[in-house]
């Protein structure tokens, strides 16, 4: 008898374990499609392609459903817009849905509402197209910057403008600021430091378990349990490169990947959201701050100081 419970604790905590594991979930989703350094000329148009190719073989590869948020002005040069569309066709070859990012990713804050609503329905006039044609609807908007407002009035009148377009804001709870080390990247390529590029590769990497530890602690603090996260990336030169790696990291921390449907099922994205301010706060923040909870708010993880500096080198700042 003994023997047998036993056996069966045993049992119970070998399916358990496993089953713990596959409660931590998360949506990828991507940001500045087709390509968020997309240049004027035609070689930059065949770069991107390439490394679309790459970030869509990793997802395959790795089971990821995505939603990735389109900025139509990247399509809108002289004589290239058939091949640019095309990139974005090559998005949704590659089965990811589409979603809308504004046509020049405008900046709610510092836009009249009236003059940032046509900027939504400027940028949803080929996506729509497009994703009509396949028997699709465009379902999901991604702020600019995650900046959803400067008044509670303005955010809550953009809310209501997008639900009546059809749209679900698409929120985010975690980020690793990819777009700050891809400029990095491209800047130390750029003065011919190889070995710099290398490393900032290797910080790149390093950053998500800095990241992962950050956000999953706040989410705990908030909640007392694992919820179903929402991941925001760039399409990019160094998520060509290191997507594989960093997506094997969420893995490694047993996380499953499923579509942002099923992640915003989750009762935590119920939680009242009355943050306005200058800042694109994840959700976390948002949250914390509308609870009135103690959360250490200046503590969300910067990259290292030489990767900031090598940012602002290549961005003029």
């Amino acid at each position: 008898m003994r023997n047998t419970a036993l056996f069966i604790i045993v049992a119970f905590t070998a399916i358990s374990l496993p089953l713990t594991a596959q409660n931590k979930t998360v949506a990828i989703t991507i940001d500045d499609l087709p390509y968020s350094t997309l240049g004027a000329k035609v070689s930059d148009v065949n770069e991107a392609g390439k490394d679309i190719r790459s970030i869509l073989d990793t997802l395959k590869a790795h089971h990821v459903p995505v939603v990735a948020f389109v900025n139509e002005q990247k399509l809108m040069v002289d004589n290239q817009l058939d091949v640019r569309v095309g990139l974005l066709q090559q998005w949704m070859d590659g089965g990811v849905e589409l979603g809308n990012h504004t046509y020049s990713h405008a900046d709610l804050n510092k836009t009249p509402l009236p003059q940032f609503e046509d900027e939504v329905i400027e940028g949803e006039v080929i996506t729509r197209r497009l994703m009509k044609e396949r028997g699709q609807q465009e379902r999901y908007f991604r702020h600019p910057f995650l900046r959803t407002g400067d008044t509670l009035e303005k955010k809550h009148d953009f809310e209501a403008f997008l639900k009546s377009r059809g749209y679900i804001v698409a929120p985010v709870t975690l980020e690793n600021l990819d777009w700050a080390f891809n400029a990095a990247y491209l800047q130390a390529l750029k003065d011919k430091d190889r070995d710099t590029a290398n490393t900032i590769l290797d910080a790149y990497l390093a950053q998500m378990d800095v990241d992962f530890d950050y956000y999953e602690k706040m989410t705990q603090t908030l909640f007392g349990h694992p919820i179903a996260h929402v991941m925001l990336m760039h399409s990019n030169r160094i998520n060509a490169l290191m997507l594989d790696k960093v997506l094997a990291k969420f893995e490694a921390r047993g996380y499953r990947f499923v579509t942002l449907d099923e992640a915003l099922k989750d009762p935590a994205y119920q939680t009242a959201d009355n943050y306005v301010g200058p800042y694109g706060y994840p959700w976390q923040h948002r949250w914390a701050l509308t609870l009135g909870k103690d959360q250490d708010l200046k503590g969300a993880p910067d990259p290292p100081k030489w990767v900031w500096d090598l940012y602002k080198k290549a961005s003029g700042g």
